[in-house]
């Protein structure tokens, strides 16, 4: 789980929002957990909503998160809320382009290192979760016949001038 870069939080109760902002050109790409220490530390007010109502938002997007509330949908000691954090990089600045492909690195942002990620709650129980798989039986599945891998390289001289070009 992430450990790395700094994660501020900030309380925005009129919006029902927590910001959780991400600071430090450290953070990596990883799985990151909100434990009740840190949300209730944060000012949250967990009993005023039950765990179905959670919603972390990242990127423009809803992101699926795991709850870990002991069965009981309320955030008690113990319990806490997993989910996946990209570090930030060219995605938005691609917006400002005629030609996304001529951002010179799309891993890394021209303009912050800072991404943020809102920790909110809502009246809905159909929120984007993680499924926990069960099933142990593999052979039931079909097996699938293409993939697709997508390999990034970098080198130093990549990442302070984008993309290399051999010249004679």
């Amino acid at each position: 789980m992430g450990t790395s870069g700094s994660l501020i939080i900030n309380l925005i109760i009129p919006f029902k929002s927590t910001k959780l902002e991400f600071t430090n050109w450290n953070l990596q790409t990883g799985i990151y957990k909100l434990d009740y220490a840190t949300l209730n530390a944060s000012g949250i007010p967990l009993s005023s909503f039950q765990s179905d109502n959670i919603q972390i938002f990242g990127k423009e997007k809803e992101i699926p998160i795991h709850v870990a509330d002991g069965g009981d949908n309320s955030i008690d000691p113990g319990d806490y809320v997993l989910f996946y954090a990209e570090r930030n990089d060219g995605w938005l600045d691609s917006t400002i382009f005629v030609d996304p492909n001529h951002i010179g690195n799309p891993g890394y942002s021209l303009y912050n290192d800072t991404l943020l990620y809102f920790f909110t709650w809502n009246s809905s129980t159909n929120n984007s979760r993680y499924v926990v798989e069960s099933d142990v039986n593999f052979s039931a599945f079909s097996s699938v016949s293409d993939f697709i891998i997508e390999k990034h390289e970098t080198s130093l001289f990549q990442e302070y001038f984008g993309k290399m070009y051999l010249m004679r």
